[in-house]
């Protein structure tokens, strides 16, 4: 069975363009032609395009594994058989980063991704050959397609949004833990470098009071950040000349100014005068947050950060990650609002301004779970009391 796995090329003009590979280095025609045509040509980010790849590498896995020819099988008018797609749905559950031996899944959100995809790459295999001229078998071939992928999508776990426990930020108490554990003094912090205690409880400070995404930190350079105005800048810089990560990170958002507090400001500024500039390779370049050499951090490197602390504490949650912090930021504005007394639509403007979302955007609604949930249990109970209180 082949070996495939990604590689990113980087363009003159900056771009970076992921592509699956074989072991030999040799990139497979179809899944480059369906990234370049369906993927980078509708201007998606080439972490989009690595997402859709890696779902491929699944499906040409699965296909190698199997002995199929999936070519032969357009040629002569079909695709898959029912105990092919349910191997392949069994396929799509598999952790391909467990290296323990164990039988390990992804969650059915993973799961569901890749049967998308996949699902659409058929697709579009489908209306090429459809397409072709002196094809034969079109009547057959768009029967047997549609067959193939009505299965297929009976077959696809329900989205985050159809679960019954759907993402939320952290309880209080493991708010209060973290802080404990991110302190650059605290017996418990795991890191044994100085720069890197200072880094990580700076970065921790970020996120739980800006609420920015992973990428976001990960692109603020030293030019971003106006200490005279007490602002922030996120700002979208996708194919960046200058960035010497070959996988760049991205802002899905909006570009912003976000304000900074006081004391946000002076740690930015210790942690840049203190620890930053005794890294020789930071002083190539300017993105704000550096690993232990002063290259640019990766987004393995950050993630690697909340990696350490759930092995460090295993009572923490599984789900600690960059992006749970966020929906916490959310569930402290929304504790912060509720005793304003300010307009829903005001909120719901605010909110969206400094989430980077789109002033008509409905993305409070997941961000709030936690939050919505108590109000609703508080409400809940008052009038159940209430009932209970004018029965007596």
């Amino acid at each position: 069975m082949t070996n495939y796995h990604l590689k990113t090329v980087v363009f003159k003009s900056g771009e970076r363009f992921p592509m699956l590979v074989t072991g030999a280095g040799v990139p497979l025609h179809g899944p480059t032609v369906f990234a370049m045509a369906e993927v980078r040509n509708r201007h998606r980010a080439s972490n989009t395009i690595a997402n859709v790849l890696g779902a491929l590498s699944v499906f040409h896995s699965f296909l190698d594994e199997h002995g199929i020819e999936i070519s032969a099988r357009l040629e002569n008018g079909s695709l898959l058989e029912l105990g092919e797609i349910e191997a392949l749905v069994r396929a799509c559950r598999k952790d391909l980063k467990n290296r323990t031996g164990k039988n390990s899944i992804v969650t059915s959100e993973v799961c569901g991704t890749r049967l998308r995809t996949i699902r659409r790459y058929l697709e579009w295999l489908v209306k090429g050959k459809l397409l072709a001229t002196n094809y034969s078998h079109s009547s057959l071939l768009e029967q047997r397609g549609r067959l193939t992928l009505d299965t297929i999508n009976a077959r696809i776990p329900p989205t985050s949004s159809e679960r019954t426990e759907p993402r939320e930020g952290l309880a209080p108490d493991v708010v209060q833990r973290l802080t404990s554990l991110f302190a650059p003094q605290s017996r418990d912090n795991p890191w044994k470098s100085e720069h890197v205690r200072f880094r990580n409880h700076l970065i921790w400070n970020v996120f739980f009071h800006l609420g920015i995404r992973g990428g976001e930190l990960l692109g603020i350079r030293i030019r971003h950040i106006d200490v005279r105005r007490g602002t922030l800048s996120i700002v979208r810089q996708a194919d960046s000349h200058d960035d010497p990560r070959r996988k760049q990170p991205s802002t899905k958002t909006l570009a912003r100014k976000l304000d900074i507090s006081d004391l946000l400001q002076r740690q930015i500024t210790d942690y840049i005068l203190k620890y930053r500039r005794r890294l020789r390779n930071a002083q190539k370049h300017d993105f704000l947050f550096v690993s232990d050499s002063g290259d640019p951090l990766s987004s393995s490197g950050l993630n690697k950060v909340f990696r350490v602390l759930r092995a460090k504490c295993p009572e923490l949650p599984r789900s600690l990650t960059p992006h749970v912090l966020r929906h916490t930021w959310n569930d402290m504005f929304s504790e912060e609002i509720d005793g304003r007394n300010v307009d829903p639509e005001v909120e719901k403007r605010t909110r969206s301004l400094l989430m980077g979302w789109k002033p008509t955007s409905n993305s409070a609604a997941i961000y709030t779970k936690r939050f919505v949930r108590r109000k609703a249990k508080e409400v809940s109970l008052s009038l159940q009391q209430k009932a209970m209180s004018e029965d007596k």
